[in-house]
């Protein structure tokens, strides 16, 4: 009777300790702008994620013992000042206590491989591991409504904002500036700055990338002092996709404005991931792959252009639970 008891006890420990590892643990998402298209999706999928509980055991005296549950959240979000901080952030593996997944420009990414391999001589990118394909992102250029510039080629000379430092959006600025050979003068600027300047006629113009409609360009210009400038370049399809942004995006435009977009990703990196980690990532990834409607549905819009399509994934490793989830063995 005894070894029976004994037994069952040592059953009772192992199943707890196995259902505390699976559930206990947090997946923290690493946005953007607080009120941009990335921290809008997370919180979609903050929606839709439901609670787990996290089960301690603790021994009261030698063969009894008590369970203590404690509902946290499966996700949380952390806010951050752009793309390239991101990226930054995911090949330095930098928060080895939770697991973070990451929105990211794949422009960023190989801006980020590329700049690693020509300075230290190796790719930094190695330990990242696609989780998923999110759509594009439209790439925006703003200008007052009374500005004469009406096309790329007329920025030249002009002085326009490209994003801050830590923006995705920088590195996609200075990208569509090299290859076309157009000589503005780029500023660094953060949207609300940027904003600002524009509307005192500090800068003529400046760009953003995101996902439209864009919260806050959504409510910068119901009063008409914006326009939205098409970017249209042979030069640049090689590099970009070709877009648009639709007339419905936005109040204060009333035609399809013809533009380029960029390929976005989640991501993380995998070098200290463990088993806790990765099963988390699999729960993560299977609940958005199950709530796809509801997401797509009442989510921000970016959300119809998630098509579980790895296709476009052709330069990037993809993690074992995306290939798990997404049947892509």
């Amino acid at each position: 009777m005894r070894a029976k008891i004994s037994f069952s006890f040592i059953l009772l420990l192992s199943f707890i300790f196995i259902a505390a590892s699976t559930l206990k643990a947090q997946v923290k998402i690493v946005t953007g702008f607080k009120n941009g298209s990335y921290t809008e999706m997370a919180n979609d999928i903050k929606k839709i994620a439901k609670d787990v509980t996290k089960i301690d055991t603790s021994f009261v005296k030698e063969g009894e013992f008590k369970i203590n549950k404690t509902d946290v959240p499966f996700v949380t979000i952390k806010t951050t000042t752009g793309s390239y901080f991101n990226g930054k952030r995911l090949i330095g593996n930098i928060n080895k206590k939770e697991k973070e997944v990451f929105f990211i420009q794949e422009d960023v990414l190989t801006f980020i491989k590329d700049k690693c391999q020509r300075e230290r001589g190796k790719d930094c990118t190695k330990d990242v591991r696609i989780l998923l394909p999110l759509g594009k992102e439209e790439i925006h250029l703003i200008t007052r409504a009374d500005s004469r510039i009406k096309s790329l080629k007329d920025l030249r000379n002009r002085t326009v904002s490209i994003g801050s430092v830590n923006q995705g959006t920088n590195i996609t600025a200075s990208t569509i500036k090299e290859i076309t050979g157009i000589n503005w003068k780029s500023v660094n600027m953060s949207f609300g700055k940027a904003k600002t300047a524009l509307l005192s006629g500090n800068i003529d113009a400046f760009f953003f990338v995101g996902s439209a409609p864009v919260k806050d360009i959504a409510s910068a210009g119901t009063d008409s002092r914006f326009k939205l400038i098409p970017i249209v370049d042979k030069r640049l399809d090689k590099h970009f996709v070709k877009s648009s942004i639709f007339a419905d995006s936005y109040k204060w435009i009333d035609a399809d404005v013809e533009t380029y977009s960029v390929q976005v990703f989640l991501a993380t990196n995998v070098k200290t991931e463990d088993f806790e980690d990765t099963e988390n990532v699999r729960i993560l990834l299977s609940t958005i792959k199950q709530n796809i409607a509801k997401l797509q549905e009442k989510g921000h819009k970016g959300w119809t252009t998630v098509k579980f399509d790895f296709s476009t994934v052709s330069n990037w490793e993809i993690h074992e639970a995306a290939k798990k989830v997404f049947d892509l063995y």
